[in-house]
């Protein structure tokens, strides 16, 4: 839980993608060596192979996704601005919000752009909870 708060924070994450966070630090520890295991990792015993680091990407991070070229004419946009919000289980593929509908989609033709995170412009000037602070506190 300590490194999904990390993650979380890093990326600017809201609360309400704290789901994903944990999923997505799951995923990643187990494609991690431990002791425990002598220097192998969870996904090795399991599958009998190394697992593959190529795909990883940073969570929270901007990214693009390819939208359908079918049904689609040439004036309009060819990707949607998304956040990349992890792996989904079973399936090859990104798990990513959408940004402009708020729905989350699973695509593998994807732009990821690691330096940028949206929520972090976002969140900024608004508080992790919402607290209502005591009439002694607040400033007059």
């Amino acid at each position: 839980m300590e490194v999904s708060r990390a993650l979380m924070f890093q990326a600017s994450l809201l609360m309400k993608y704290w789901g994903e966070c944990v999923f997505t630090i799951t995923h990643l520890i187990n494609r991690m060596p431990t002791k425990l295991l002598q220097g192998r990792t969870p996904f090795e015993l399991l599958h009998g192979t190394l697992p593959n680091y190529d795909y990883l990407t940073v969570l929270g991070c901007m990214c693009f996704m390819s939208t359908i070229k079918q049904g689609r004419d040439k004036f309009q946009p060819r990707a949607k601005t998304c956040v990349f919000l992890g792996y989904p289980f079973g399936q090859k593929g990104y798990k990513v919000l959408d940004l402009e509908t708020h729905k989350f989609h699973i695509s593998i033709d994807m732009v990821f752009h690691e330096k940028v995170f949206p929520f972090a412009e976002r969140t900024i000037d608004r508080p992790l909870f919402n607290t209502i602070l005591p009439s002694w506190c607040e400033d007059t």
